[in-house]
């Protein structure tokens, strides 16, 4: 790929050691952000070390992951053998929505996003003391410097408002703690943060690769998730409102944006060229590796490395699959929500097995089935537990199967439960392995603002109008365009509409938003999961962690945690 910016920050950490060799130490009394930056290199690092946060967090880090996914109906962390035998894993107990005080998750969830934001400011604390213009920086350098940074800050807390509610508010950095507003405080707080980047950010141009950075789409893109989930947040409908920017953003007032038409370009090996990516995190084999949340390490079976040939860096430990489709005799659930595999229709070009087919191409979203090397059978992905030696034969269900049991549950599963998705980083053969890591992790994407036009639409009665836009997306996923069942305005309902969500953004941290949106986080049921119940609607809301309440003088519990 392209040089990016998390490379530029890693160029210029570079060249700042090299000229640091074999000098002594100079010692100042005190040292002004202008003597200290002394060099157009040392100021790109201090613009950039907010980005490398935000790669951490956006990117890296599972447990945000954990709370917007193993807490639906997408993804669990069964049982499996003796992974997760003494049931005190926290990705166990998220699948009941037991959210205790030592929740672990949620303490890296808040500490990650308040840290984030503290960098931005500090960040522009210093810089707005540097002469920009004496390291040749063009003029309305800082004035996009700091657009960047209020958009992510927006960004920042817009993710802490979805898990927590009010938050405490900073503008700017500050020395003393400050206590919690309210959610509706919060919610105008992020919106003028972020209509006021919009106006400081760069729209991309036709052509322009994906490097990172904040563009004005990035920000507008947040803007309509804010109004998006507004009745979530604080009660008020604003439908119209988010409705009004992804029409923009279709319509390319943010930028020049269209729908890749073919998926694989915006998850594969180049897709700093995709023409729908939004915002992405830069990805590249040696210097940048993520695997987006962990996602390879914590699904994939501990020989997986085989099925590519040997490939280095491959191995996993089992812990994430997808929500079961079938029960433990092969029987379909009947549940509205979850069975995210069989939601694909049969004839969806990503409903196959993976497969690396040479040149930076792939077909298939999914491991399933015999765990067999495609191109070469006598590389076999083995068992290590139930079927040790054996290979490896992945299934749509979670039961006992190699004892001949049918009963499923959070508590009945084998090494060989659960179908895996390989959306973020899919893999080379070893044969390519320069190619590892080479994707970029996509956070936005201009298929989100046609969902969200289309919920908008059904919501204010336009379901033809939904529809189309929905089925804009869909035709991409069979050959010829070949939908064999279209959204249309007859079938679309509130269940249609999950599905859909679901089967465009599996794994793309936002199954938790949505169901509170429709209203069925709390009170919906799909496999080993009982609806919470009205008295534990709390839940739709996290607790702070233990850690941070004692450490803080000022911040207050969400109610309904506090006894615990």
């Amino acid at each position: 790929m392209e040089t990016n910016i998390f490379k530029k920050v890693d160029l210029a950490i570079s060249l700042v050691a090299a000229a640091g060799c074999d000098i002594e130490p100079v010692y100042f009394n005190q040292v002004a952000p202008d003597t200290f930056y002394d060099s157009k290199e040392a100021v790109w690092q201090r613009f950039y070390r907010p980005f490398t946060h935000a790669r951490y967090t956006f990117a890296m880090n599972s447990d945000y992951f954990a709370v917007q996914e193993l807490t639906t109906d997408e993804f669990i962390s069964p049982v499996r053998g003796s992974q997760n035998a003494d049931k005190s894993n926290i990705f166990y107990k998220m699948h009941y929505h037991d959210f205790p005080l030592y929740f672990s998750a949620s303490y890296f969830v808040y500490n990650n996003r308040m840290l984030g934001i503290s960098r931005c400011w500090a960040t522009l604390d210093d810089l707005s003391q540097v002469n920009l213009k004496k390291f040749g920086f063009p003029d309305g350098t800082f004035d996009n410097w700091k657009a960047q940074m209020e958009a992510m800050v927006g960004i920042y807390y817009l993710e802490g408002l979805d898990c927590y509610g009010g938050l405490p508010l900073y503008p700017g950095s500050a020395k003393e703690e400050k206590p919690r507003s309210t959610a509706k405080e919060t919610f105008y707080f992020i919106e003028d943060l972020l209509k006021k980047s919009i106006k400081g950010l760069e729209a991309k141009k036709a052509g322009e690769k994906e490097q990172g950075d904040i563009r004005q789409a990035a920000a507008a893109m947040a803007l309509a998730r804010l109004y998006f989930n507004a009745v979530s947040y604080i009660g008020v409908d604003m439908y119209d409102e988010a409705a009004k920017v992804c029409e923009d953003l279709i319509a390319g007032k943010y930028g020049a944006y269209e729908l890749d038409a073919d998926w694989t370009t915006t998850f594969g090996f180049n897709n700093e060229n995709s023409k729908e990516i939004i915002w992405s995190i830069p990805n590249e084999s040696s210097q940048l590796e993520t695997d987006a949340y962990e996602l390879w390490t914590r699904q994939m079976p501990a020989n997986m490395r085989n099925y590519l040939g040997g490939l280095t860096k491959s191995a996993g430990n089992n812990y994430y699959c997808l929500t079961p489709s079938l029960d433990g005799t092969g029987k379909p659930y009947t549940y509205k929500l979850g069975s995210p595999f069989s939601k694909f229709e049969d004839t969806d070009v990503r409903k196959k097995p993976y497969r690396y087919l040479g040149n930076g191409k792939y077909e298939g979203m999914f491991f399933f089935g015999e765990l067999v090397n495609p191109d070469n059978p006598s590389w076999k992905v083995t068992g290590t537990q139930e079927y040790y030696g054996k290979t490896l034969n992945l299934v749509d269900q979670v039961a006992q199967l190699s004892k001949g049991k049918t009963e499923s549950n959070m508590n009945t599963g084998e090494e060989n439960s659960g179908i895996r998705i390989i959306k973020y980083c899919p893999r080379p053969s070893s044969n390519d392995a320069r190619l590892l890591f080479n994707p970029d992790i996509p956070l936005m994407r201009l298929s989100e603002a046609y969902y969200t036009l289309a919920e908008c639409k059904m919501r204010k009665g336009d379901k033809a109008g939904a529809a189309k836009l929905i089925n804009e997306v869909r035709k991409r996923y069979f050959e010829g365009g070949n939908d064999p069942n279209p959204v249309t305005a007859g079938n679309l309902d509130q269940w249609r509409m999950l599905d859909e969500w679901m089967v465009e953004f599996l794994g793309e941290c936002r199954r938790r938003t949505d169901l509170i949106r429709w209203n069925q986080y709390i009170t919906g049921e799909w496999w080993d999961h009982q609806p919470d119940g009205g008295v534990n609607s709390y839940k739709k809301l996290f607790p702070f962690s233990a850690t941070h309440l004692q450490i803080s003088k000022v911040l207050e519990q969400n109610p309904g945690y506090e006894g615990l």
